[in-house]
């Protein structure tokens, strides 16, 4: 057993195999050889960082133990509460702790007081109940240096560093990070030194040093210890985002999606969305942002079931009873992180769903006015000559075919002299109206308002009921003019007075002179008329036409 108790404090890895091969030989040996090969199977697992899953053996050791008043009952203790610290009990652990820390008043281990000491400092740091953590590390530290472990020593400066973290004062966590890391060089201890590389990129980073921090970053990763290995992927992956290295940051972030712990991966889409957010891809914003959110309900569900919560700074040492408290589920700099970035988010959907729709309304839009136009082409046309020629064709056509003899039914005979007759008629009814309408321009082009606006050359001869007059009288002439205008496009006031001008055969110099207008700024209002209503560039005499031809 002794080999065994070496090889843990050396290398736990291949203590435990070695624990296993001796489970048979250890089988027929007295109960307390048993315990004592059940106590250092824990001590491996736990120097190896493997998770403790149940409570079952330890509490037979501890038992085991109680009993029989054995010296190894401090050591069972302590690692009572590693298992319950692992089983997320905070209270039994700190219960076991405070224990072994009572028995350790007459059995004087230094080392192990000092690892206890440290692990009620950790349970306390991790709780934000920073004043009796930093007392806890402290004696850690005491211990450490009165049995003179220069390893522990390390780690409980680095410990003291984190907690002065945990206060917001980062110069005495920089000169305890820094002596840890004059210390560990001086060992050469590579674990501890590539440890202290990765606190103090972290908090450099956080002082926004960056070049200090990468260099201590690349110093790191030059030989990352596996432990460590995650955390330093995380302390790149922010440093990189903070130095707008994004491409690096996204490398890290996903090593870490692939490969690291839940809290790991969330930390990293969280990560990975601020970078889309500032790349404006909307797309992989709401697909990290949904990743992020999937593994908060994990990290929530972990949290439940794990009975963990946040402890008073009188926390009770003594506490034997199970509480359940819950552990705060989010840090307060990523809820904030998280707030902005749904709110982006909430706004590039807005601004997707009104570009779309408006897309949608636009379309619409110009649906309808291609309709409108085809039909008041149409329109046109059967007012037209064209019209009445095409008529007179398929009179003539109709006539010849009465004419000829070809057509027997009598029947058919009265249908094609009905429809000759019907045809006759249209042509009667739009020349009588081409007639009615030659009148009425003759009327208009005759008349007080039409003279004033011709005749006017300024626009203070204007008045607002002149331009009432002169629509109306449009409006007359024309058989509703200005409404088949407003049917195709809302125009403006000023729109509507060029359109109006210029049906009342006003040239557009006088038209920039009676609206006040320069001569260039009409010839722009009627090219941009004539490409909303038709989706299309063309010359301003072209808009022209179209207002005469209605």
């Amino acid at each position: 057993m002794h080999i065994a108790d070496s090889l843990i404090a050396t290398n736990p890895d291949s203590a435990i195999p070695y624990l296993l091969q001796l489970e048979k030989k250890v089988s027929i040996e007295p109960k307390s050889i048993k315990m004592l090969h059940k106590l250092f199977t824990i001590k491996a697992h736990d120097k190896a960082y493997i998770l403790h899953t149940s409570d079952s053996i330890i509490m037979q050791i501890v038992e085991y133990y109680e009993k029989n008043s054995d010296q190894h009952l401090p050591e069972a203790y302590y690692y009572a509460g590693r298992v319950y610290s692992d089983l997320s009990d905070m209270p039994r652990a700190l219960h076991y702790f405070q224990k072994a820390i009572s028995l350790q008043q007459s059995h004087s281990d230094y080392k192990l007081t000092s690892k206890v000491y440290s692990q009620i400092g950790t349970l306390l740091l991790y709780q934000d109940i920073y004043s009796e953590a930093m007392t806890a590390f402290r004696k850690a530290y005491q211990y450490s240096r009165l049995e003179n472990d220069s390893i522990s020593i390390i780690f409980n400066l680095r410990d003291i560093g984190s907690t002065f973290v945990g206060f917001g004062n980062a110069d005495s966590a920089l000169h305890y990070y820094k002596e840890a890391y004059i210390k560990a060089k001086k060992l050469n201890q590579w674990k501890c030194i590539n440890m202290m590389q990765g606190e103090l990129t972290k908090l450099y980073t956080q002082l926004h040093q960056y070049n200090v921090a990468k260099k201590m970053l690349d110093e790191a990763m030059q030989n990352p210890y596996r432990p460590n290995k995650s955390g330093l992927y995380s302390i790149a992956a922010e440093l990189y985002e903070r130095t707008g290295n994004l491409d690096s940051a996204r490398y890290f972030y996903h090593i870490l999606i692939n490969s690291g712990t839940i809290y790991a991966k969330q930390s990293s889409h969280l990560g990975l969305s601020r970078i889309a957010l500032k790349e404006k891809n909307s797309q992989s914003l709401m697909s990290h942002i949904e990743q992020y959110i999937v593994y908060c309900d994990s990290i929530q569900k972990i949290i439940d079931t794990e009975v963990i919560g946040r402890m008073q700074a009188s926390y009770n040492y003594q506490l034997h009873e199970k509480e359940n408290l819950s552990l705060k589920a989010q840090n307060e700099h990523q809820k904030v992180w998280l707030l902005s970035i749904l709110l982006s988010l909430i706004s590039v959907i807005a601004f997707i769903a009104f570009y779309i729709l408006y897309n949608k309304q636009q379309r619409a839009q110009w649906k309808e006015r291609v309709r409108k136009l085809e039909t008041l082409k149409e329109e046109q046309y059967k007012k037209s000559i064209s019209f009445i020629q095409a008529n007179e064709l398929k009179i003539q056509e109709l006539e010849n075919k009465l004419q000829a003899n070809i057509i027997q039914n009598a029947s058919m005979k009265q249908l094609l002299q009905a429809q000759k007759e019907q045809l006759q008629c249209v042509n009667n009814q739009v020349e009588a109206d081409q007639k009615e309408q030659e009148t009425a321009i003759i009327a208009f082009r005759q008349s007080d308002i039409y003279l004033k606006f011709h005749q006017a050359h300024d626009i203070g001869e204007i008045k607002a009921e002149d331009w009432q007059e002169l629509q109306t009288n449009i409006d007359a002439t024309f058989k509703k003019f200005s409404a088949r205008l407003y049917s195709l496009y809302p125009l403006s006031a000023i729109e509507l007075k060029i359109c109006l001008l210029i049906k009342a055969d006003i040239n557009t110099s006088n038209i920039a002179l009676l609206t006040g207008r320069t001569k260039s700024a009409i010839t722009s209002a009627r090219k941009k008329l004539y490409e909303k209503i038709y989706g299309k560039k063309e010359s301003p005499e072209k808009w022209d036409q179209f207002i005469q031809s209605l």
